[in-house]
Parts: C-alpha cells; sequence; structure tokens
C-alpha cells in the first residue's frame, strides 16, 4: 500500500525493532508521504471492505487489504494500526510478541 498510494521517488521508510513495554515485540513500522488517511478514518480502515476516503476512487481494490493483515496478526497475537504525523506522513505499525516473550510467558502459565 505504502508504494501503489505513494508519487514514484517518495521516500517509504521501514523500521524494525523490539518495545518491552508492556512486553517485549517485535515492531514494524512502514512511513510514507502517500494521499494521507483522514484521522477519523484511521481506525475504519482496518475493517472488511472499508478503504478510506481518499483512495476510494481510481485505486482498485477490494477493501480487505488490511482486514486480512489485521486477522493474520491477531491470530499471532499480534496488533497493526496507523497514524498520521504533522507532516502529512501516514505510518503503519504493527506488533508480535517475541519468541523470547512467547517462552517466558507460556512458563508462568505452566507455573
Amino acid at each position: 500500500n505504502a508504494i501503489k498510494f505513494s508519487s514514484g521517488g517518495t521516500e517509504i521508510r521501514v523500521e524494525i525493532g523490539y518495545t518491552t513495554v508492556p512486553h517485549r515485540q517485535v515492531y514494524f513500522a512502514i512511513t510514507n508521504l502517500g494521499v494521507g488517511i483522514p484521522d477519523s478514518e484511521l481506525d475504519l480502515i482496518f475493517d472488511k471492505f472499508v478503504q478510506s476516503s481518499k483512495t476510494r476512487s481510481g485505486s482498485g481494490g477490494t477493501g480487505l487489504g488490511l482486514a486480512i493483515c489485521r486477522e493474520i496478526l491477531s491470530g499471532h497475537k499480534g496488533k497493526i494500526f496507523a497514524s498520521n504525523d504533522k507532516d502529512g506522513r501516514t505510518r503503519f505499525t504493527f506488533l508480535i510478541p517475541s519468541a523470547a516473550a512467547e517462552i517466558t510467558e507460556s512458563k508462568r502459565e505452566a507455573a
């Protein structure tokens, strides 16, 4: 989506890292300066068959991609969300528990 909704030559940033709060997770963030998503739609775009009002015309697609991403991440105890920064860039972030966090949690549950 970052490529699809950005102009040619636009920078797309990809970050990968770890968080430790509330527990250890791997995060991936993709940031681009594309058509933008209104703040009021940032949660809605993860629903099935929903597309942002900024991308509906001429973009193609069914509005299922982000809903599928959310379902896959949920199945792995992760989550996905979107945000905008003050410069108009949209950032999609997804988090998944790290293997170390899963092992630690499993040991706690077994105790």
